[in-house]
Parts: C-alpha cells; sequence; structure tokens
C-alpha cells in the first residue's frame, strides 16, 4: 500500500517536473535576452556619440578649407600685391597687438605694485591671475589652434 502510495505521488510529481524545468529555462532565457537588449542600448549610444564627434570633425575640416578658399580666392582677385599681403597679416597682426597689451598691463601692474611697497614675487603673483591667463591662452589658442577655443 505504501509502495502504490509512494509510486502515485512519484507519477504525479514527475509530471510537474518537465513545466518546471521550463520555467527557469524560459526564466534563463529572459534574463539572457535581456543582457542583450542592454549591451544592445549601450552599443547605440556609444555608437551614436562617435557619430556626432565625426560629424563635428567633418564640419571643421569643411569650414577650415572654405576659409582656406575664400583667402586664396581673395588673393587671386586682388592685383596688388600690397592688398594681398596686408589682408594675409590681419590674424598675425592682432594677435601680436592683443600680446603686446597684455604684456604692457601685466608689466605696468607689477610696477605699480612694487612702487606701492610690495614685494616682487607676490606682485609677479598677483598681476598674472586666472583672469590674465584665460585672455593669454584664448589669444595664442585662437592663432595657434584650430581658431577657436573648444571646451
Amino acid at each position: 500500500m505504501l509502495s502504490m502510495l509512494l509510486s502515485s505521488a512519484l507519477g504525479f510529481g514527475s509530471s510537474f517536473l518537465p513545466s518546471v524545468l521550463k520555467f527557469f529555462e524560459n526564466k534563463q532565457k529572459m534574463k539572457m535576452e535581456l543582457s542583450m537588449l542592454e549591451a544592445r542600448a549601450t552599443y547605440a549610444k556609444e555608437l551614436s556619440a562617435l557619430k556626432i564627434k565625426e560629424s563635428e570633425q567633418k564640419t571643421l575640416e569643411q569650414q577650415a578649407k572654405s576659409i582656406y578658399a575664400h583667402d586664396e580666392q581673395l588673393s587671386k582677385a586682388n592685383h596688388s600685391r600690397f592688398i594681398a599681403s596686408l589682408s594675409a597679416s590681419v590674424r598675425p597682426v592682432i594677435t601680436y597687438i592683443m600680446f603686446t597689451l597684455f604684456c604692457v598691463v601685466v608689466l605696468s601692474q607689477i610696477v605699480i605694485a612694487i612702487q606701492e611697497g610690495e614685494d616682487t614675487l607676490i606682485a609677479i603673483q598677483g598681476s598674472f591671475n586666472e583672469y590674465a591667463y584665460m585672455i593669454l591662452s584664448s589669444t595664442v589658442s585662437f592663432y595657434f589652434g584650430g581658431r577657436m577655443v573648444r571646451k
């Protein structure tokens, strides 16, 4: 009697075993699909960021080419060599003026601070502060860098 009861319980329980196993198998498949979707989303996000950077670089390249083409067109249109040279020297001359003006202002601040009795090193440190550094770096990077200040 006990064997019959045990065999019927085992037969009844074993009928649920495939569905229980299938449940865990489906759960594992869903977990794998979810991780694949997350990986695809991450990949798509990184790919779009790279495409945006590539587009920005292409735009900067096209802008530089158009600037050079415009300068070349202007130099061909000018029959006067003086005017062509003057046109080509505008950016360097402005940079030289800005750098000279910067040096004059900083040196004036140092001289005034020393005349007021301040120590030389403290006067130099006080005149060349963060704002002066930003002005100098902006001017130099505008001329030597891609003609614009990028963050």
